[in-house]
């Protein structure tokens, strides 16, 4: 979020933790004003950066509504999510976007019968089941050296995957 926001772009995020929004902000030497706000009758606490474009909301993601965006960009959103939730997430990501949005959605792939997440494993033809439109898958990376967690546990793969639109 902070190099988006160093690119000139103003960034939005929801997080559901209150803790990770003040996490984000003191781990980055951010300070930021912090207001309740409503959105069709849900609490949100609206954190906003002093010195720079960034601005949290802090809530429930599903009752999160706004004006439209231009893009999307989901680090750890989807995989954190088990599978009951994901159709209802991104159909609500979708619902947020300006028609002709950009996004980016990274995801991990691994064996969940050896292991089991959060973060979850997100098959292909799952996401792309779920996405309403064309879906890119812009590049992998094999992780298993660098997730000795997973590693210890049987797993021989642990990929992450990045997909464009």
């Amino acid at each position: 979020m902070l190099w988006l926001a160093e690119q000139g772009y103003q960034v939005v995020g929801v997080e559901l933790s209150e803790i990770a929004a003040k996490d984000f902000f003191a781990e980055n030497g951010l300070t930021a004003d912090v207001t309740d706000q409503s959105i069709n009758g849900s609490q949100f606490l609206l954190y906003q950066c002093h010195q720079c474009a960034i601005s949290i909301w802090v809530g429930d993601f599903f009752k999160f509504e706004t004006d439209v965006f231009d893009a999307l960009y989901d680090r750890a959103a989807l995989i954190a999510l088990p599978e009951s939730m994901r159709p209802a997430y991104l159909a609500h990501c979708q619902a947020l976007l300006k028609n002709g949005s950009n996004g980016l959605i990274i995801t991990v792939v691994y064996d969940q019968t050896l292991a089991s997440g959060p973060p979850f494993s997100v098959q292909p033809e799952e996401l792309t089941s779920l996405w309403s439109g064309p879906l890119v898958k812009a590049g992998e990376i094999e992780l298993i050296e660098q997730e000795p967690r997973w590693k210890s546990k049987g797993l021989t793969s642990f990929k992450e995957q990045f997909w464009r639109w």
